[in-house]
């Protein structure tokens, strides 16, 4: 019969099968930190986890190198979406107007804001994602 292992953190590990049970062989030993419910599929960046007697789906816990506090990925990408703007549009733009010809200027300040808008728009979708995962 299989099982699945979990470490201490409730976190899924690997699956493996159980030993029967030598004081009765119609029934199976169940090790700490192992289940007999089924795992969850694979999810891309996702881990699994085992709460309350069932398997979730978790998004990793990463840590922030500047903060050192543990964050998910979407509040990471919103950070380096901030930093994107912050550091290298803005400073780009502040360049171009100084340096490049009035047609260089145009096409390059499109590119520029064509970039911020993308920027804005993932922005608001991470937002929005944050949101509901705070919901749940």
């Amino acid at each position: 019969m299989k099982i699945y292992n979990y470490d201490e953190n409730k976190k899924y590990l690997r699956e493996s099968i159980a030993r029967v049970n030598p004081m009765d062989e119609n029934s199976y030993l169940l090790p700490k930190n192992s289940t007999f419910i089924q795992v969850l599929e694979d999810k891309p960046n996702f881990d699994i986890y085992f709460i309350d007697g069932k398997w979730e789906y978790k998004e990793p816990i990463l840590i922030d190198e500047v903060t050192k506090e543990s964050v998910n990925k979407s509040t990471l990408l919103l950070k380096d979406i901030q930093e994107v703007e912050l550091l290298k549009i803005r400073p780009m733009s502040e360049i171009l107007s100084s340096v490049a010809t009035e047609e260089e200027k145009i096409f390059s300040f499109a590119k520029l804001d064509n970039l911020e808008e993308q920027l804005k728009l993932l922005r608001l979708e991470l937002i929005q994602a944050l949101q509901d995962e705070s919901s749940i």
